[in-house]
């Protein structure tokens, strides 16, 4: 025997020849080329240093070596087949909760959260997922403080005793009164002769929204200050102003016939990131967590990249 260099094909392969009486009638049921199966055996025969097969008149017959390799390799397969089941039982047995913060203003608790919890949920029944809604400066506090495990923020923060990890980046659109003249697009500078209904400037998106007013040379004309996105629809519709919000907030208003929805030209967007403590590690129910918001980030970039390539058709409705 020159080693142990076997591998679970290789014994599934001799165990379809043993089981069909032929490397033929093995190959047949596989939908392999039989010098594929003959090659892989013959290199186990190799492995162990003995024949496994004898050839007869009609087919191949065990030898005593491939006798006793076909018992025990059905014993592995099985065993090794029962892993993915066991790991999922272990799995399901996970029990604990996950303190998770999100903004009350942006779209992640409508829009994304049901998406990563339900099929989370489902794989691990046992762990109890709270949100926790407050503002960004309030929750990077409570994740310094443990009151929170993770949280999804928008960029940029105070990193002090804080893990950042960027998630996706959420577009930003502007939202009219249906009554306002709008076109498809506009850029920043053509909005500073607009009244805007902004978010209170403890809020990251109103942060945000006077920054890139900054960068286009102004200052926004604010008619009200509101404390969340009910509120900030409410006035837009009664035409106290324009306002800037995240693409999947003013679809889902410009849906329900609230309002008209036009572009930021160049594109505007804020980066999202998971954001922990420094000052512990992660528990078991929180890293799971925490990495199933990763897969969604990646699939969502994903699909926001595949989205840029086609034209916005909501937008050319609108313009009808």
């Amino acid at each position: 025997m020159k080693g142990m260099a076997m591998t679970l094909h290789q014994l599934f392969l001799l165990i379809a020849v043993a089981d069909h009486g032929s490397i033929s009638g093995a190959a047949t049921t596989l939908n392999m080329a039989q010098p594929t199966i003959t090659y892989q055996i013959r290199a186990l025969e190799d492995e162990l240093g003995q024949p496994l097969l004898e050839r007869q008149p009609r087919g191949v017959a065990l030898t005593h070596a491939g006798k006793i390799v076909v018992s025990e390799g059905r014993k592995v397969l099985e065993l090794v087949s029962g892993i993915p089941s066991k790991i999922e039982r272990t799995l399901a047995e996970i029990h604990g909760e996950v303190m998770f913060g999100v903004s009350p203003v942006t779209p992640f608790s409508t829009h994304h959260f049901p998406a990563i919890y339900r099929p989370f949920h489902d794989r691990y029944p046992g762990i109890k997922v709270t949100v926790v809604e407050e503002r960004s400066e309030k929750m990077q506090e409570m994740i310094r403080k443990g009151q929170i495990d993770v949280a999804v923020l928008a960029l940029p923060i105070n990193a002090w005793k804080l893990n950042i990890e960027p998630l996706w980046k959420e577009k930003l659109t502007v939202v009219f009164p249906l009554d306002h003249p709008h076109k498809a697009s506009y850029h920043l500078r053509e909005l500073q002769t607009e009244q805007i209904v902004m978010l209170r400037p403890e809020y990251s998106l109103a942060q945000r929204v006077s920054v890139m007013a900054q960068h286009a040379g102004f200052l926004p004309k604010i008619t009200v200050e509101v404390a969340t996105l009910g509120a900030l629809v409410g006035f837009v519709r009664a035409g106290m102003g324009i306002s800037i919000v995240p693409w999947e907030v003013a679809q889902s208003w410009a849906s329900l016939g609230y309002v008209h929805v036009a572009e930021l030209d160049p594109p505007q967007e804020r980066q999202l990131a998971l954001v922990s403590s420094k000052n512990a590690p992660l528990s078991l129910e929180v890293s799971l967590f925490a990495d199933k918001l990763r897969a969604y980030a990646q699939r969502i970039s994903s699909d926001r990249g595949a989205e840029r390539q086609r034209p916005n058709e909501n937008l050319d409705n609108q313009m009808l």
